[in-house]
């Protein structure tokens, strides 16, 4: 069986941090296409599938590597376009109140695009009723710069609303890949909870 990636293993850390008496286990063995990557436990019974993804820019990864890799770095002071960030990256700090409801509105929009699909589908596809997804917001996020920013405080809002996720997903959970701030998961019976981020153990590479 391959082993976890490093974000599917600190997911899997995190959730069992914020679930107690739930253990999480790798479900996704390479065996068959479009698995889910971590199945939830309790007391030796299946209660919940979850995938693990990351809200990651394509374009953005590009220029983190080519930034921290071993790849020739752009000049410090090129300017903004030139390095291509996006205009939330140029927004200025709304208030917490704000951002946490922009989180809930970006959520929504995200998750029921295109590009998502497989990812709510795997989430979907075990034989249990709470399906998890596990939304990772790393520096070079496709997310409005207010809702990853607040992701990185500690103690930072949550949001009043409720988002509207496609299908049967039952849970969602969003964190930055930063090491500060809080876990933020959301259930369709619970609403939003703060949960503890459990400190990752060595660098994380991620894949996008």
């Amino acid at each position: 069986m391959p082993s976890l990636r490093t974000e599917e293993r600190w997911a899997a850390e995190c959730l069992e941090a914020a679930l107690p008496g739930v253990e999480v286990k790798q479900n996704d063995d390479g065996s068959r296409a479009s698995m889910y990557d971590l199945g939830l436990f309790r007391e030796g019974e299946l209660i919940g599938s979850c995938e693990v993804t990351i809200a990651a820019d394509p374009a953005l990864f590009k220029l983190w590597h080519k930034i921290h890799g071993n790849h020739p770095k752009p000049a410090g002071h090129g300017r903004r376009d030139q390095l291509g960030l996006p205009v939330p990256f140029a927004a200025p700090l709304q208030t917490d109140s704000a951002a946490a409801e922009l989180l809930c509105e970006w959520l929504t929009e995200w998750l029921a695009s295109p590009g998502q699909l497989h990812n709510i589908h795997k989430a979907c596809d075990g034989a249990s009723d709470q399906n998890h997804l596990f939304v990772l917001l790393p520096g070079y996020t496709v997310a409005p710069f207010p809702a990853r920013h607040l992701l990185t405080d500690q103690g930072g809002c949550l949001p009043g609303g409720n988002p509207t996720p496609p299908g049967p997903l039952t849970h969602i959970w969003t964190m930055s890949t930063w090491s500060t701030g809080d876990l933020f998961g959301w259930s369709s019976t619970a609403g939003w909870r703060r949960h503890r981020k459990v400190p990752l153990a060595a660098p994380m590479a991620l894949a996008a």
